[in-house]
């Protein structure tokens, strides 16, 4: 690239450099950070483009800021990725378990963060995690939640069978409906992902 193409705060930048070594003088970091370009968000770059277009929805629908929405969306297929489960399956649990809300207690008081993780029900998961406090935390609680989906039966080979409605069933602790919303949802998600 020649000269001519470059930024012409790059060149003021360096030309400030060169004068001030020709006189023997430093050049304070400010001044060149003024000139600098801004650095471009990296937080979803190992997002896939569907994830992408995931999170974009996600931040629209349900308010939640987008640089939220791409943290929980890139942790999600991180994640789920490891453990072979369809990431859009654990994005529509989150979606109805919190609206993408890290912080949510559920009403009882005993469920945390985005994937309702019930403290009493999974003590050892939670104290292998950090405690109680790190169900706040994006990661600890999508790895907890995805881990008991898998062992609950929700792999990725498992389609809208028997089997995953009761993995899904065992999650909500047993409530009505909630596998056939999940699925309804993750399907919807997935659907808007492949809109690209």
């Amino acid at each position: 690239m020649s000269l001519m193409n470059r930024p012409v705060r790059w060149i003021y930048c360096a030309l400030a450099g060169l004068v001030a070594a020709a006189i023997g003088a430093r050049v304070h970091p400010a001044i060149c950070v003024q000139f600098s370009r801004p650095k471009p968000a990296a937080l979803h770059m190992s997002i896939p483009p569907p994830a992408v277009v995931t999170a974009r929805f996600i931040a629209r629908h349900y308010e939640v800021s987008p640089v939220r929405a791409r943290q929980i969306t890139d942790t999600v297929f991180r994640v789920s990725r490891e453990h072979r489960i369809n990431p859009y399956l654990v994005l529509a649990v989150i979606a109805i378990e919190s609206s993408f809300r890290p912080r949510v207690i559920s009403h009882c008081g005993d469920a945390y963060g985005l994937m309702q993780i019930e403290v009493r029900a999974h003590q050892w998961r939670v104290a292998a995690a950090g405690g109680r406090s790190r169900l706040f935390r994006v990661t600890s609680n999508i790895r907890i939640g995805v881990a008991l989906l898998v062992r609950y039966g929700a792999r990725a080979g498992a389609r809208a069978g028997p089997r995953l409605k009761h993995a899904l069933w065992r999650y909500s602790g047993g409530e009505f409906g909630y596998a056939r919303r999940v699925l309804r949802l993750s399907a919807m998600l997935q659907q808007k992902a492949q809109q690209i």
